[in-house]
């Protein structure tokens, strides 16, 4: 050894000793590596704790890590903690059974390590396990933590029906599907939970599924479970899948109700016919059923009252039944009213149906997509038109016109449908101009008006009751002909009050109250039925005026009282004369009364048609009493009722541009575009879809509003999370990834999906995406097929499941009538889960992501449509697990135990000096302080750190346990003097 390395040895040597000097306790850092103010007695043990977040696949973690040393020393028993300096921790990762180290980057952060490890790539799925060690002078033990790893995955959960009754037993199944090629999650932990309508946790069950990624459970419900909405969730890790079933009495309709309209769409000038087909679950036919309609309608054209108000109609022998509505004479658009069916058999069972009606002014409809979400002046617009009947049936292969409305000098725009009634196009649409759309009719408030006459209650005098059910539905139909005879006499609100005697259910005499209303209410009801027997009858009815014009008198001259009631009545009578649509007005025509005595003379004045039916019902009338001798004018006018208000008819203008869209062999339509916004930069795939491992390509096109050159990089996300980051040109001077095809100088971008890929990559450029789907040309075929045409009650029904090659294949059969009840599963449920692409506002009905994936969309036109409203969004990682946990040796644990065994050895040394004792010997405290000496050298307990169990060394709780009293069978050995225990030890025993 040269001198500079023996001054470096001396050196170090020399700090050491400077360090242990400072430490009064220079053994407690050189065998243990704490510092201590005193001398550790015994052994010093030590814990380590954990917290933080555990790493995941993809994503760091992030834990802090703190040990500590756990000590006492000789002069007190109570446990101390001093943090551990030296040494560091380390993490070991265990897959299965094989542990093996896993390298982080540690940092001391005051009394705490912290490092943020990252798991090895190729890591499996599967429930691994992360231990935590501590490498210094004394060891803790390490800290098992528990580390599922599982990648993206979706679930989905069906149920075997969507409804049940409380007793039934709910089924369920979930599959999950791992995202890296929607292969089936084996062997993945998972947890059912069910919740009733007001959200309380009936069932959380731990499941895992099979090699086909199904797992399955069930609930029984019981007899008095809740009415409502249930909820099924199936979580695994992040993948979570959630169904509803409803839990109410179920009764299944004794018939159906068929409903179909005459076309599939009507135009505005052309009466609605529908047409109603009621049948039995056996097949016969539902005669004289009882069938309301009504019809609801949407924004796009409230109906008028003529569709609105309840119709009610009768079936015929064959159950069947023609509903017809009047045209919709102001529909400006396209609209889809719903008629409302309640039918009612003769035994009274009610089944509703709803029935979806398409009207249109035109008939071919347009939607269009854009980037733009509209269009742009002074640019190259690439829009894409969705051409259709009202009834939505595309229509392809078709040429199209377009035609500019506001210029029709202009020169048309021509332009093809593809398969699936797609056409794309490019225009610049020039300046917009100011575009007139008719708007729905805006519908007057309905009048609600009540019948002249109705029955407010019955009383059978005879009988001492109020009027059966029989009964009042007779009156009930007796109320239109009394209102239709009578009602010219209501004038006001009122009830009139009659008793009405019948013989053998027929009327023979009725007794009115006073006024003209309630004699003809009376004269009405002589002869009409009611009842079975002979009774009396008190017969209270409501009277309303209706709602037709009136002659009001205006008299002149100052005329006797009773002058004024047989000018009132005789105006009653006469209301016929006047036109039902006629207004307010003064009349030409006048009367003249003349008395004389009890003779009243009313005498009509004028020579029009009016005078000439009011002659009629003037006259000469005679009065009560005699009223004198006069005479004078009377001016008369007619008083008519508000009229109702009537619809209004709006229009809207807007800026914009106004197309005539003219397809061949079908007709014309409207197209209003609305002006748009070009984006500073959009992305757009060579292909919607592409096979595993297909290169396609994506062009970067800049807007008006983009500033520099074309972007150099896209990143490319598959399903499973994996991303690759690929440059358009190979100039650039980052290394080129493997997954990223060789690019060239061309200014569209080169990417290829990934082999494994199935559902929907993202393409982005920082918030810029498009979505593209990953479809393989390999497709499950699935064949169903029965054995018999029809089975009988309790006959086991066989299907043939065909799959060509091994799957899993869920199955639910239910009574095709549970779905007037509920909504039944879908056949695309589990495509739609898988997806992984949505379209959240899709380009155009029936033309979304589900379709594109499916293989629906045929034309080129349309799955570029279908690509601007796509949206992807991978399957979401499970989520962080978070700890909070430390290992620390049980030293209160440890002592109690061996404390336990100490004070069992003493007390059978104390029953030994029981049996040996002499009268006069007593059990002081010090005698029983040497037994329990003695017991401590036979049974050597000592606490967690090694030291033994002296008497000094014990807390109060404990200590009071060995006191003397509480260890002698008998009493009677123990000293008259008591002094205190405790205190006793603590003053002797050190």
């Amino acid at each position: 050894m040269n001198w500079k390395h023996a001054a470096a040895v001396l050196g170090a040597i020399g700090l050491m000793g400077a360090l242990i000097a400072q430490a009064p306790c220079a053994s407690a850092w050189v065998h243990w590596g704490f510092a201590a103010d005193v001398c550790p007695a015994g052994t010093p043990r030590a814990a380590l704790g954990v917290r933080g977040s555990l790493p995941q696949r993809g994503a760091a973690g992030g834990l802090r890590v703190e040990a500590r040393a756990l000590w006492r020393s000789a002069d007190s028993p109570l446990t101390r903690t001093t943090p551990l300096s030296r040494g560091r921790p380390a993490l070991t990762l265990v897959v299965g059974d094989a542990p093996q180290a896993l390298p982080c980057e540690w940092a001391r952060d005051h009394d705490a390590w912290s490092c943020a490890p990252t798991l090895p790539e190729d890591l499996p799925d599967g429930d691994h396990r992360l231990e935590v060690s501590w490498d210094g002078p004394l060891q803790p033990e390490p800290v098992t933590l528990d580390l599922p790893l599982y990648g993206p995955a979706v679930a989905h959960v069906l149920t075997d029906r969507p409804l049940y009754s409380p007793g039934d037993t709910v089924r369920f199944r979930a599959l999950t599907l791992s995202a890296a090629g929607w292969v089936p999650a084996a062997a993945r932990p998972g947890v059912w939970t069910v919740r009733d309508p007001s959200g309380q946790v009936v069932l959380e069950e731990p499941g895992t599924t099979d090699e086909w990624g199904v797992d399955t459970s069930s609930l029984p419900l019981s007899a008095s479970a809740e009415r409502g909405a249930w909820t099924v969730t199936w979580d695994s890790a992040g993948a979570r899948a959630q169904a509803t079933v409803r839990v109410e009495a179920i009764q299944l309709p004794g018939y159906t109700v068929e409903a179909t309209p005459a076309r599939p769409w009507f135009r505005r000038d052309e009466p609605v016919e529908v047409r109603l087909a009621l049948r039995y679950r056996s097949g016969a036919p539902v005669a004289d059923a009882a069938v309301t309609v009504q019809a609801e309608g949407t924004r796009a054209w409230p109906p008028p009252p003529s569709w609105t108000r309840p119709h009610t109609h009768r079936t015929d022998a064959d159950g069947a039944l023609t509903v017809t509505l009047p045209p919709a004479a102001d529909l400006t658009d396209l609209a889809r009213p719903i008629l409302r069916v309640e039918a009612t058999d003769a035994a009274g069972e009610r089944v509703a149906k709803a029935v979806p009606l398409v009207l249109s002014v035109d008939p071919v409809q347009v939607e269009a997509v854009s980037a733009m979400d509209g269009l742009a002046e002074g640019w190259p617009n690439r829009v894409y038109l969705r051409l259709t009947s009202p009834d939505g049936q595309p229509l392809p292969d078709r040429d199209v016109t377009l035609t500019r409305r506001w210029d029709p000098r202009a020169p048309t725009l021509e332009a093809r449908t593809d398969a699936d009634g797609v056409a794309a196009l490019e225009l610049d649409p020039g300046a917009p101009v100011t575009v007139t759309l008719p708007e729905p009719p805006e519908r007057a408030p309905r009048l609600e008006t009540r019948p002249p006459v109705s029955v407010y209650s019955g009383y059978a005098l005879t009988a001492a009751r109020t009027t059966n059910v029989a009964e009042l539905e007779q009156l009930e139909a007796l109320a239109p002909h009394l209102g239709e005879r009578c009602g010219v006499w209501i004038d006001q609100r009122d009830r009139a009050l009659l008793t009405v005697a019948t013989e053998r259910g027929r009327v023979i005499r009725v007794t009115p109250g006073d006024g003209a209303t309630s004699r003809c209410l009376g004269e009405a009801l002589l002869g009409a039925r009611l009842g079975e027997d002979t009774e009396l009858y008190e017969v209270m009815l409501s009277l309303e005026p209706p709602r037709i014009p009136r002659l009001r008198a205006d008299v002149k001259a100052r005329a006797p009282t009773p002058v004024l009631a047989p000018i009132r009545e005789a105006l009653l009578a006469a209301s016929p004369c006047v036109s039902a649509s006629a207004t307010s007005q003064p009349l030409e025509t006048w009367l003249r009364w003349g008395l004389d005595g009890r003779t009243l003379d009313l005498e009509v004045v004028g020579d029009d048609a009016v005078a000439a039916c009011l002659r009629r019902y003037m006259g000469r009338r005679t009065l009560p009493e005699d009223a004198g001798s006069d005479q004078g004018p009377v001016l008369l006018s007619v008083v008519a009722p508000e009229p109702p208000p009537a619809d209004r008819v709006r229009v809207q203008t807007r800026p914009g541009w106004d197309f005539d869209v003219t397809v061949e062999g079908v007709g014309t339509g409207r197209w209003a575009p609305q002006p748009g916004t070009v984006p500073a930069l959009r992305l757009r795939p060579s292909k919607a879809v592409v096979a595993p491992g297909e290169v396609f390509t994506v062009e970067a096109l800049r807007g008006p509003d983009w500033r520099g050159d074309l972007p150099e990089w896209l990143t490319l996300t598959g399903p499973d999370r994996t991303t690759v980051r690929c440059p358009r040109t190979p100039s650039v001077t980052e290394d080129i990834p493997a997954a990223c095809p060789a690019p060239d100088d061309t200014p569209a971008f080169r990417l290829q999906a990934p082999e494994q890929a199935r559902g929907a990559l993202v393409v982005a450029h920082g918030q810029v995406h498009v979505a593209v789907l990953v479809r393989a040309d390999a497709a499950h075929t699935l064949r169903l097929s029965h054995r018999a045409e029809a089975y009988g009650p309790r006959e086991m029904a066989v299907i043939d499941i065909d799959t060509q090659r091994p799957a899993v294949v869920s199955l639910t059969g239910v009574d095709e009538a549970l779905g007037a009840l509920a909504a039944l599963p879908e056949p695309t449920e589990l495509a739609e889960a898988t997806l992984g692409a949505v379209s959240d506002q899709p380009a155009f009905p029936g033309l979304d992501a589900l379709a594109l994936a499916t293989g629906q969309v045929r034309g080129d036109a349309a799955a570029a449509a279908i690509l601007l409203r796509l949206s992807a969004e991978p399957p979401p990682l499970p989520p962080p697990v978070n700890v909070e946990t430390e290992v620390a040796p049980p030293v209160d644990e440890a002592r109690a135990l061996a404390f336990y065994e100490q004070l069992a050895a003493t007390r059978r040394a104390v029953r030994l000096w029981e049996a040996e004792a002499r009268p006069g010997d007593k059990l002081d405290h010090a005698a029983c302080a040497a037994l329990w000496d003695e017991a401590l050298a036979r049974t050597g307990a000592a606490d967690a750190f090694g030291v033994p169990l002296r008497l000094a060394e014990l807390p109060d709780d404990l200590l009071a346990q060995a006191e003397p009293r509480r260890l002698v069978a008998d009493a009677a050995w123990l000293p008259e003097d008591h002094e205190p225990w405790i205190p006793w030890v603590r003053r002797t025993q050190r």
